[in-house]
């Protein structure tokens, strides 16, 4: 298990999702699922994939958007 002293000493940097995110976040979900996937659920948890790829994570761009402009106050097509 690592500790807080396990971690590196550089600054760690959060930041909002940018559409340029989409591509890399998309790769490391696919990922990170197959990873976890035990040998006897693979199909499972490909079908998994592709739905929430589909109802998530292909949305990204879009939901943050919609969240930044409700934030703003101004509807998401005033958002330029």
């Amino acid at each position: 298990m690592r500790t807080t002293s396990d971690w590196p000493s550089r600054a760690t940097i959060l930041r909002p999702f940018a559409d340029s995110d989409q591509a890399a976040v998309r790769e490391l979900f696919i990922a990170i699922n197959r990873a976890l996937a035990p040998a006897d659920m693979k199909e499972t948890f490909e079908r998994y994939i592709e739905t929430a790829l589909a109802a998530e994570i292909d949305r990204l761009a879009a939901s943050t958007a919609a969240s930044a402009a409700t934030a703003s106050g101004l509807p998401i097509a005033a958002r330029s």
